[in-house]
């Protein structure tokens, strides 16, 4: 997102409250119950080596009962905003079956 500079070019826009931390810590522990008591089928789209992989990544991963992994290549972090298409195709896909 970006907003007006100084009458010339744009800067980026950003929530200050978006860099604060969170008053509650990720609990690994928490998550895993979480996601080990889902039932239905999850699809998890990694945006390929230069996305966001915690140390547990596979732990966390393999978590979910059924899940499919899905890679975008090169699409980092912010997939939605790098490749839409390729990511709206793969949630379509997705839900189709």
């Amino acid at each position: 997102m970006t907003a007006p500079a100084d009458g010339e070019g744009y800067v980026w826009a950003y929530d200050p409250l978006h860099r604060a931390r969170s008053p509650y810590p990720f609990q690994a522990a928490a998550f895993r119950a979480f996601a080990a008591a889902i039932q239905c089928p999850v699809l998890i789209v990694s945006g390929g080596p230069t996305g966001f992989h915690p140390l547990d990544e596979d732990e966390r991963v393999g978590a979910f009962r059924t899940r499919e992994i899905a890679v975008i290549d090169d699409a980092g972090h912010m997939m939605h905003w790098t490749r839409p298409e390729r990511l709206a195709a793969l949630i379509v896909a997705f839900f189709a079956r």
